[in-house]
This record gives structure tokens, sequence and C-alpha cells, in this order.
């Protein structure tokens, strides 16, 4: 069997190949093992992103339950100090009531007090006068102290 040229060409190329393929194989593995290593690489820092990105997110949502909680509290304690606000607001206003009852009250007593004076005044007045009439008409001694005692009983009526 001979070989010819067309055979030569397979077999040198098939060699070619080999040798070639050979070298190139440890390039192209070693490319591989490296992109392989890069990937491993981010995937680790993807996963440290995700974790660190999850105690963040726990962390807020622990900062949002506290907030919620102090706002609930401080909205309590306003309410408190509202009702407290309210409740002195009625208080100072029933003391504030009660002084002006009282004092009105004092008021209408001094009031009574002196309608009473003045009617006093007035029918000691009007007696004086009734008795000075009666006296200018000439009644006698004994019937003007009968009618004055009479007009001062009717004067301690009224008191």
């Amino acid at each position: 069997m001979a070989i010819d040229a067309t055979q030569w060409y397979l077999i040198s190329f098939v060699i070619f190949i080999a040798l070639v393929a050979k070298p190139l194989k440890g390039i192209i593995l070693g490319a591989l093992k490296n992109k392989s290593e890069n990937i491993n690489k981010e995937l680790l820092e993807a996963k440290l992103l995700k974790e660190e990105a999850l105690e963040i997110l726990a962390l807020a949502e622990r900062k949002k339950i506290e907030a919620e909680f102090d706002a609930t509290a401080i909205l309590e304690h306003a309410q408190a100090e509202i009702e407290k606000t309210q409740a002195k607001m009625i208080s100072d206003f029933d003391i504030y009531v009660e002084k002006q009852n009282v004092a009105l009250s004092q008021r209408v007593l001094e009031m009574q007090i002196a309608a009473k004076d003045d009617i006093r005044s007035q029918m000691v007045d009007t007696a004086m006068k009734t008795a000075e009439a009666l006296i200018s008409k000439g009644l006698s001694a004994e019937k003007n102290i009968e009618y004055t005692l009479h007009e001062l009983k009717r004067i301690k009526h009224f008191n």
C-alpha cells in the first residue's frame, strides 16, 4: 500500500493538530479555569452582598417597628395630656363659675340689704312727714304718740 500525497497531507494535518491541540488544550482549559474562578468569585461576592442586603433590610424593619412603637407611645402620651388639660380646664372653669356665682350672690345680697335700707329710710321719712302733717293739723300729743308708735311698728314688720 502506497501512501499518496493526499494521505500524507492528511497524516501531517492530524499530527499538526495533535501537536497544536495539546498546548492549545492547556491554554483553553486555563482560560476556562480562570473564567470559572472569576464567576465563582462574582457568585461569592453576590452572595455576600445579598446577605448584607438582608441584614440591612432586617435592621430597617426593626427600626420601622421601633418607630411605629415610638409613634404610638407619643400619640398615647399626647392623648393623655389632652385629656388632662381638658380636665384641668373644666375644673378651672367650674371654679371660675362658682366664684362668679358666689360674687353674684354676694352682690344680690348687698343689693337686697341696700333696698331694705332704702325702703326703711323712705318709710321713716314718710312716717316723719305724716307725723309732722298730723302735728301741724293739731292732733293731741297723746294721739300723735299713738300714731307714731303705730307707724314704727309697721316699719319693723318690713325688717
